[in-house]
């Protein structure tokens, strides 16, 4: 059923942010168990509601659009934010009767195509009705940029956000690639493999508000090493860090905070080592406060991934002034330098996490200070919204 909501007030730019998921259900509901209302009245805890806060103080006015099952609605957040769910047509669920049709690259390339297909009408529809002038869409690797770019649509910013070109369909990326308006990467890594194609991307890092995650010179840090991640070990690699703690003594221990698909393999994991006195599973933590004393409190922030974009999590930590080990990727190269605001270490490296985090809690008073450093001159949110609105001003020309 088709949405017919009345138009908002504009303002002088308006932008429409798609998230790249398959459904609300799916990944907000099934992952972090949140409800439609839980969404709306408290998570703030993605690049989307960062983005959209800090554009809406500069005037612009942000829609986030979400594929759903079950929702076709707009809701007013506050001043210039708003959310939008785009209901699917319900023959998308092919797709979850039989979701071994999805595992392969053809497969699960298709079922982008056809998410994207299932949800453009109302789609459609939003851009008209929220006068939309730029089409923000998150992951340029998907069928789901494919699909769009060869629509009628507002110029369309695609952007990385972590997503991988491994095992992704690319034939069709050069003319999708020209297609876009713009096309923006976290790292410079990224930015040469988007020019393989014929285009030359924008360099856009991600940003945080440096103003809010700041350090608390009064609170003492503890001997534990803190993550914040979706329980994905394929990319995330939390095992390294829950193996990485059998080389540290007590009382050192390890918190997790998030939830994922992977959550019973790494509980598993804990009981396999002995370890369940030691390591602790917060769950999905939707209070941003919460998180923000864990930076402060933990003796050392770590992230393991085997591949990221630039995540938020790690400029959050560092820009509380935890001191920070994480895994020697390209993404995470931009933004710590080793042994000056942070440790990098090999990828699978559990004995290599384990020194890491020695000397950086060793050495956490001038890690802190040039960890926060480095956040405030490069990443703060200020700084990509000025860029931000610049690029949407570019591309409405």
């Amino acid at each position: 059923m088709p949405c017919c909501l009345a138009q908002p007030n504009l303002t002088v730019i308006n932008v429409a942010i798609l998230l790249s998921l398959s459904s609300f259900e799916g990944f907000y509901g099934g992952i972090f168990s949140l409800s439609k209302q839980e969404y709306l009245r408290s998570y703030r805890n993605d690049f989307s509601w960062d983005y959209a806060s800090g554009l809406a103080k500069a005037g612009v006015n942000v829609t986030i659009l979400l594929p759903s099952w079950r929702e076709c609605s707009r809701h007013e957040i506050e001043a210039n934010i708003y959310v939008r769910f785009l209901q699917l047509r319900p023959w998308a669920k092919l797709w979850q009767v039989l979701p071994w049709l999805g595992r392969t690259p053809p497969g699960r390339y298709v079922a982008e195509l056809g998410n994207a297909a299932a949800f453009w009408p109302n789609l459609k529809r939003a851009i008209a009705e929220e006068n939309i002038d730029i089409l923000y869409i998150q992951e340029y690797w998907t069928g789901r940029f494919d699909f769009l770019s060869r629509k009628h649509t507002p110029p369309i910013i695609a952007a990385d956000h972590g997503g991988r070109r491994n095992r992704q369909i690319t034939i069709f990326k050069r003319k999708s690639f020209q297609r876009a308006a713009a096309i923006t990467c976290q790292t410079d890594d990224e930015v040469e493999q988007v020019k393989e194609f014929g285009v030359t991307p924008h360099k856009l890092t991600n940003g945080i508000d440096t103003e809010y995650f700041v350090p608390d010179a009064t609170v003492e840090r503890e001997l534990f090493v803190f993550t914040v991640a979706r329980l994905n070990n394929d990319q995330k690699r939390l095992s390294d860090l829950i193996c990485g703690l059998e080389h540290l003594p007590p009382p050192w221990r390890l918190t997790i905070a998030g939830s994922g698909p992977d959550e019973a393999a790494l509980k598993a994991l804990v009981r396999d080592k002995d370890l369940g006195s030691r390591v602790e599973f917060l769950g999905f933590v939707v209070d941003k406060a919460k998180i923000i004393d864990f930076y402060r409190r933990c003796g050392v922030f770590a992230m393991a991934s085997a591949y990221e974009g630039i995540p938020m999590a790690v400029l959050e930590a560092m820009a509380c002034g935890a001191p920070v080990v994480v895994s020697d990727i390209r993404a995470f190269q931009d933004v710590v330098e080793h042994a000056v605001s942070g440790y990098r270490v090999p990828v699978g490296d559990a004995k290599a996490i384990a020194k890491a985090v020695t000397l950086a809690f060793q050495r956490r008073a001038e890690l802190s200070v040039a960890a926060r450093g480095v956040v405030v001159q490069r990443y703060s949110r200020s700084l990509l919204v000025s860029k931000l609105v610049g690029l949407f001003e570019l591309c409405r020309l």
